[in-house]
């Protein structure tokens, strides 16, 4: 199958991560120019960090962007006494899964259920983990 690569503006809105005690954006940036980010916020009960979003340009992909805005959320889970990450992406989004394997996660469930009543009912909703 064709695999499919999720597509989101380069500039969304970040405020809800500014200035909060339990989220926090990174941006990684090349001269005046920003190359990606990680948005993450805190769930104590789970005292997993959640990745909400991980974007690195596409011309950008490969140098280890996605990398370095991990370890650097991982440091700030960390300090928030977050004992991992979780997050989910699509079945579809190879790249984004082939990335996450790579740096040591693990799929924890796979939902067969979660998109079925969207546009996206030929996809399924992967959840991966990271234990610090």
């Amino acid at each position: 199958e064709q695999p499919y690569e999720s597509k989101y503006p380069e500039h969304e809105d970040l405020d809800e991560y500014i200035n909060s005690n339990d989220s926090i954006a990174f941006l990684y940036y090349s001269g005046r120019k920003c190359l990606g980010h990680i948005r993450l916020g805190t769930v104590e009960e789970t005292k997993f960090a959640s990745i909400d979003r991980l974007i690195v340009l596409e011309s950008s992909r490969g140098k280890g962007i996605g990398t370095a805005l991990l370890n650097k959320a991982r440091e700030w889970a960390l300090q928030k006494g977050m004992q991992g990450f979780t997050l989910e992406t699509q079945d579809v989004n190879l790249l984004a899964c082939r990335f996450y394997l790579k740096n040591g996660f693990d799929i924890g469930a796979v939902d067969t259920m979660l998109y079925s009543n969207s546009k996206y009912k030929d996809e399924n909703a992967v959840f991966f983990y990271s234990k610090f």
